[in-house]
């Protein structure tokens, strides 16, 4: 199994009897098939998606992996689910409890279920509130600051991406009107089976990313939706899990042989990734650490320049408070 290139996908989607122009389209997000009856909802720069999602047809149910962070990419997301499948989306998996991956559960309907670990739902009750509370509270002013921020921004990459950044968070503050949590309705502990004509698996490995990650893996076509563990291009925000814990997991994901991997953010890739992720990890680690040796305090960890090849990435401050979690991180571990 390899990630389809394009003259690859138009072969295929001729093959089913579909035109590129005929798969479900949203500004959000663009739909890539991984394979038979497998896709990837890779979220648009500047729509109100943010996080990536996946849909999976086994057969006689229909697995939605994420909802994303809107309703109204949710909405897209249900509709283009329902096209491609031709049948109700059975379940939805939210990978863990941040609400850019969980605040579409809303659009999905009564019968539908939610399904995610225990721990992840009890974070969700609380980390969606307290997010929700926020932005109600001060998203205008937030957005009014952004845009300050933005006419004062003389670097043209900067702008770029503070842009699209703000175009995302317009429509989220758009939506919070109709806004309602859904917390899932179905838990399970580390592992939850679904067979069908064709097996998926939800996986946890427990703390990583935040307190309680979950992974989609199909065994037949080697592909894993692997939520927030793994972001390509983007830094990752470390301050809600665990480091080492988040490395083990990477490791124990990599040995079931993933060939198709999506994350979270960015798009589709391989197992590769994770090498990329794990040296980073590592090496903030480590610079934190020196820090921390040195007597400095986070804001000198923060202060670091951004070490290679990461400093190409987006959103350098995500950057700067990962090294403030791991400078207090450090500072715990060592009392």
């Amino acid at each position: 199994m390899v990630v389809y290139g394009a003259h690859r996908l138009c072969a295929l989607l001729r093959w089913w009897g579909l035109s590129m122009a005929e798969l479900p389209q949203s500004k959000h997000f663009q739909l890539e098939l991984l394979a038979e009856d497998v896709w990837a909802a890779i979220a648009n720069d500047g729509g109100a998606a943010w996080g990536n999602a996946g849909i999976v047809d086994l057969g006689e149910r229909v697995i939605v992996f994420d909802s994303m962070w809107t309703p109204q990419a949710a909405r897209d997301l249900r509709a283009a689910a329902e096209q491609l499948a031709g049948k109700p989306i059975a379940y939805v998996i939210n990978s863990h409890c941040h609400t850019d991956h969980v605040m579409g559960n809303q659009v999905f309907g009564a019968t539908t279920d939610i399904i995610t670990t225990k721990r992840t739902q009890e974070l969700i009750v609380s980390n969606c509130r307290e997010t929700l509370a926020w932005w109600r509270a001060s998203g205008v002013a937030h957005i009014a600051a952004q845009e300050r921020e933005l006419e004062q921004q003389q670097d043209e990459g900067q702008r770029q991406r503070l842009g699209l950044k703000l175009q995302r968070e317009r429509q989220f503050v758009a939506a919070l009107p109709e806004m309602q949590l859904r917390v899932p309705n179905l838990t399970f502990d580390s592992w939850m089976i679904f067979q069908s004509r064709r097996a998926a698996e939800a996986i946890s490995f427990g703390m990583g990313h935040t307190e309680s990650d979950v992974f989609l893996y199909l065994p037949a076509a080697r592909i894993v939706f692997v939520g927030d563990l793994l972001s390509v291009g983007n830094p990752p925000s470390m301050s809600s899990g665990d480091p080492q814990r988040w490395i083990a997991a990477l490791d124990q994901i990599e040995a079931l042989g993933p060939q198709v991997v999506v994350p979270g953010h960015g798009p589709v890739a391989t197992a590769a990734e994770f090498d990329l992720l794990r040296q980073y990890i590592s090496t903030l680690i480590a610079m934190a650490d020196t820090v921390v040796g040195a007597g400095g305090s986070a804001e000198d960890a923060a202060a670091q320049p951004i070490p290679m090849p990461f400093d190409n990435w987006n959103y350098p401050d995500i950057y700067a408070d990962n090294m403030r979690f791991l400078y207090k991180w450090l500072i715990k571990k060592g009392n």
